[in-house]
């Protein structure tokens, strides 16, 4: 264990502090994809957690024999500590036996030995492979209360919302326990409550409301970011921009599911639009749908994949901009231009046949709502961007709304490299480690189950019916 973790900052001393991104050119990322290849390997870095586990142990019988007032006032006084002292070895230990003794007393959980290993390795910021069933909801509960004792905001990201609300509830006893407080976001929040949230020592958030938080901030700040500005808006503006803010800044995150989050999703955007109505772009979406009802499939377009995420696209042939340009020779202004025109039928033809009603969206009360395609589940204040949504919502009959423009905007990928300290679990790492290592500069670390696997994995076996399998 590292006995000075000087890069982690007390929340005290900075005023929304995230990490600034910095451009790397193709001899930083080569020397950096090299680097990988020796910080990589699993088993150094577990050979340097293993030795949490004795040094929790020798708390272990101490804690034990005292009673539950004496254990809240070791709390508040190594809470001093590691705000005087900061993460040293043994204090970091000695956090880590009592945060597994309040688990005992108040869910009845203490931590296994693997899980002080789990907890060890998401505090130095590890990409930590868990298998399901070990525990990963408790193993976070141990660096999560460190950090936060330690004055440190903490930021525990699930992929939903039951998930959140479950663990936020279910953890928060530990966290209440040790004298620090909990706070949930979940779809439903208001802003007041989702500010109240933010401002506890560990809350629990869904990936997606957190960016759209974040993004919030982005509008209200504008481009007036600088900490001193800001510093001196709180002291003589007290109702100024700080006081409509939301987040604290992105100090330390804990992500659960991160191969989903920090790697399936990664380049997903995260668009905060505004309405633009125009009668123009209403009259040129039912243009556009007509023009593209009459073009012919490997005439005048053709179906590809794109290669970087095997996303379907619609590309337009020479004959098809030919036809194109013949059909809306008389039409207004917004067609003028031949990459408008392109634009316009490849996003009406991808309204139509890549779009399909009730698998990416729902038409309810008259409105196209989105289907989200990782949870399934529907999000009816979301729209796509580009003329898309106005486009389906055409070919729906339903009424055309404003086409959005959009305000605010973030990938996942960008986001979470803004945090200064950033870790994550999984069951799954060992697939995506090398690209977690390259975009995030996480290693990854395979935790030990509890007890050794019985599971045997058998080979593939491939059948020519569904008898012959039976």
């Amino acid at each position: 264990m590292r006995r000075d973790l000087s890069d982690w900052p007390a929340a005290d001393y900075f005023l929304r502090p995230e990490r600034k991104e910095r451009r790397r050119t193709i001899l930083d990322r080569m020397a950096w994809e090299l680097a990988g290849f020796v910080v990589q390997p699993a088993r150094v870095h577990l050979s340097g957690l293993n030795g949490i586990v004795a040094n929790v142990e020798r708390y272990d019988s101490v804690f034990k024999g005292k009673g539950d007032g004496d254990l809240r006032m070791l709390a508040g006084f190594l809470r001093q500590r590691l705000r005087r002292e900061g993460l040293v070895e043994g204090l970091v230990a000695e956090t880590f036996a009592l945060i597994r003794e309040a688990a005992r007393r108040t869910v009845g959980m203490g931590h296994f030995d693997c899980q002080l290993i789990g907890g060890a390795a998401l505090l130095r910021g590890f990409l930590a492979e868990m298998d399901t069933g070990e525990g990963k909801t408790l193993v976070a509960t141990l660096p999560a209360a460190l950090v936060a004792l330690a004055g440190v905001p903490v930021h525990i990201i699930s992929v939903n919302d039951y998930l959140t609300s479950r663990d936020a509830e279910w953890m928060g006893e530990i966290y209440r326990f040790l004298g620090l407080t909990v706070g949930c976001i979940v779809h439903e929040k208001t802003v007041a409550q989702r500010r109240e949230a933010y401002l506890c020592d560990v809350t629990y958030c869904t990936n997606k409301e957190i960016v759209f938080d974040y993004l919030r901030d982005r509008i209200t700040l504008a481009d007036r970011t600088d900490p001193l500005r800001l510093y001196a808006e709180c002291i003589y503006k007290p109702e100024g921009r700080s006081h409509g803010l939301l987040l604290r800044g992105l100090h330390y995150a804990i992500v659960d599911e991160a191969d989903s989050v920090l790697v399936d999703e990664a380049r997903t955007p995260l668009i905060i639009s505004k309405t633009e109505a125009s009668e123009e772009e209403e009259i040129a979406a039912r243009q556009a749908l007509d023009i593209a009802h009459n073009l012919k499939e490997g005439t005048h377009y053709r179906i590809e994949y794109e290669a970087d995420d095997g996303l379907r696209t619609i590309v337009v042939t020479d004959s098809g901009r030919a036809r194109i340009a013949k059909m809306t020779e008389l039409f207004g202004v917004m067609w003028r231009s031949s990459v408008r025109q392109e634009e316009l039928i490849r996003k009406a033809l991808m309204a139509l046949l890549l779009f399909c009603r009730d698998e990416q969206y729902l038409v309810r009360d008259g409105k196209v709502q989105i289907i989200d395609e990782f949870t399934g589940r529907v999000m009816p204040d979301r729209s796509w961007e580009g003329g898309l949504h106005q486009l389906i919502e055409t070919k729906e009959g339903c009424e055309i709304t404003g086409q959005r423009g959009t305000v605010a905007r973030i990938s996942y990928q960008r986001f979470f490299r803004k945090y200064l300290k950033l870790s994550g679990m999984t069951g799954t790492a060992k697939e995506v480690r090398r690209e977690v290592w390259a975009i995030y500069g996480l290693s990854f670390v395979r935790i030990p189950t509890n007890r050794p696997v019985r599971r045997r994995s058998q080979p593939d076996r491939i059948f020519g019916s569904a008898e012959d399998k039976w």
